[in-house]
């Protein structure tokens, strides 16, 4: 990738993927976080964060499972209003995960395709704000060039180090690493501190 494609990444904010969500059919269907829910469902507790909620199809499936559930996501996509009307318990807020604070801890923070998209400067501030605010975490994280916006790319091993450095005695690992679509070059992980047993 050339300078002038990297600086062209680099440029995507919050109106970017408003963009997106408002006319890409990929964002206003797709969602990793879905198949995750069975996994998910095992860690328990009352209350669970999605940070990049997308389209909130996990929100709709969440609430189901969750007395309290809160999508975060910095931009808005237009498929959230139904299902804030449907689902009492649920919650959305438009924020940046690196500044965003609740009034209590959640038991769990989940997200899926998500870290990846984040600029290498900002991930130290997400990680540490998600981990603070849930009792466990579990992010599904694709460790490959997605060609167009994924902006952290790195080896299952250097996200798992990461989270370890910032949080040593938190107890994280790696859950699963699965080859996207059967590509063993787009390895796709899900990485935990929670209590879901492995596959």
């Amino acid at each position: 990738m050339n300078s002038a494609e990297q600086a062209d990444r680099r440029d995507r904010d919050a109106r970017y993927y408003q963009g997106l969500h408002d006319t890409n059919p990929a964002f206003q269907n797709n969602n990793w976080l879905i198949e995750e829910l069975p996994v998910l469902v095992q860690c328990r507790g009352e209350s669970l964060l999605e940070v990049g909620c997308g389209n909130g199809r996990f929100l709709r499936e969440a609430a189901q499972h969750w007395r309290e559930v809160v999508g975060l996501d910095w931009a808005r996509s237009p498929l959230i209003a139904p299902i804030l009307r449907d689902c009492a318990n649920v919650r959305f807020v438009q924020a940046d995960a690196r500044s965003f604070s609740w009034p209590r801890r959640f038991d769990l923070v989940a997200s899926a395709d998500f870290l990846e998209h984040l600029p290498p400067e900002a991930l130290t501030a997400t990680i540490s704000n998600l981990h603070r605010t849930g009792r466990f975490n579990f992010h599904k994280i694709a460790c490959y060039d997605d060609g167009h916006s994924h902006l952290s790319i790195h080896p299952p091993d250097w996200w798992l180090a990461r989270f370890r450095a910032l949080a040593p005695d938190a107890g994280y690992r790696l859950h699963r690493v699965t080859a996207r679509k059967g590509d063993p070059t787009k390895l796709v992980i899900t990485l935990t501190n929670g209590s879901p047993a492995a596959p």
